[in-house]
């Protein structure tokens, strides 16, 4: 039985806490990795084109908000680190049967679309429902009140660089092997999540009197309107760039920039966070320019390296924007809209990139992005 007393850790740094980044670092590394396998497998065959493609992914960004309001239930009625278990337990079954489908010739064109968007709804479901207990509750849990700021920190930073190593290594699985390995790679992320945040001892908690069964608590932080916005914004431009590029250099060079921003902001902006936005405006903008001007040779380096600072520089200080805007008792629910802008934003845009690729409208735009 867990015990009823949390243990002081003067330094964040400690034993559980490195294996709930490790955990979150795995279970998001998963899902990216989903990018570039799901247009492998299925872009080429004749059951899904880039449109159905594209609303499997907006299905699977409607699951991120759909399973929110009952987030704060769920976790006073149950042990809250038993529902990022079953959650993630949830993430890894809907994996395993996105994969059988691939291999199962008796249903038809029809069936399979069914199920494809069933699965991807309810697997937006289960990796919202998991991320959100992870870094908004399981995180805070384990850290001293004065640690819990740079935890937050930290843990936005292994999410964006599990957007570059999650497909990075998913190409290269399925360049030497096929996609069967990559599938076991990502089951294998999800299991090891799962037996880290399992090894971990969380103090018991009476839960609330009168809970609603659907609330806003820990699912939407509705003062951060702007900030939602902004960052989704953000991540749909990136969304859009990343579902038309899939080599191990993008990745590369869009984690370089994430290195990049962590070094300057360390050691040179730290004292001033407005800075960090406008770098962020200026290096996509930047990106940009080299993406219309693509007979630049040193394109394919500078395009995802500038991407990176981009979204380094905007993230951070939209997270720290969203953290010093929420008072003690919001700070998960702040947490849980962050999220909700990356990955909403995020699968907005791919979801707009696959389904307008055959548009006589988009066609020019997608034509633009695939320069390098």
């Amino acid at each position: 039985m867990d015990s009823l007393n949390t243990p002081l850790h003067k330094h964040l740094w400690h034993r559980d806490f490195i294996a709930l980044i490790i955990s979150e670092l795995l279970i998001t590394a998963s899902v990216y990795m989903q990018i570039p396998l799901f247009l492998q497998r299925y872009i080429d065959t004749t059951w899904l084109v880039h449109k159905e493609l594209g609303i499997a992914v907006g299905l699977f960004g409607i699951g991120l908000f759909a399973i929110g309001p009952f987030t704060n239930w769920l976790i006073q009625h149950y042990r809250r680190n038993k529902v990022y278990v079953f959650s993630t337990i949830g993430m890894l079954l809907i994996l395993l049967f996105i994969s059988m489908l691939d291999y199962e010739s008796r249903i038809t064109d029809s069936t399979f679309n069914a199920l494809f968007y069933i699965f991807c709804f309810m697997f937006g479901c289960f990796y919202s429902l998991s991320k959100r207990t992870l870094t908004g509750v399981l995180m805070i849990d384990k850290c001293e009140s004065y640690n819990r700021t740079e935890a937050n920190v930290v843990a936005s930073w292994i999410s964006r660089i599990s957007l570059s190593v999650g497909p990075a290594v998913a190409v290269v699985a399925m360049t030497t092997t096929n996609n069967v390995d990559t599938d076991i790679i990502a089951n294998s992320c999800l299991i090891l999540a799962i037996i880290l945040v399992c090894l971990v001892r969380f103090p018991f908690k009476t839960p609330d009197d009168n809970v609603s069964v659907v609330s806003a608590d820990r699912f939407f932080y509705s003062h951060g309107i702007k900030y939602f916005l902004i960052l989704a914004a953000v991540y749909a431009i990136i969304g859009m760039i990343i579902s038309l590029e899939h080599t191990v250099l993008f990745y590369a060079m869009l984690f370089g920039g994430f290195i990049v921003v962590m070094i300057t902001s360390h050691f040179f902006i730290r004292s001033s966070k407005k800075i960090s936005v406008v770098l962020g405006l200026i290096f996509m903008m930047a990106a940009f320019v080299f993406i219309v001007y693509r007979e630049n040779t040193y394109a394919n380096y500078i395009v995802p390296l500038f991407l990176g600072c981009s979204t380094g520089y905007i993230g951070s200080y939209m997270l720290h924007k969203y953290i010093d805007s929420s008072i003690h008792c919001k700070r998960s629910t702040a947490i849980s809209s962050y999220f909700l802008a990356c990955e909403g934003g995020l699968a907005c845009g791919i979801c707009l990139s696959y389904i307008f690729f055959d548009n006589q409208y988009m066609s020019p735009l997608y034509n633009l992005f695939q320069c390098f």
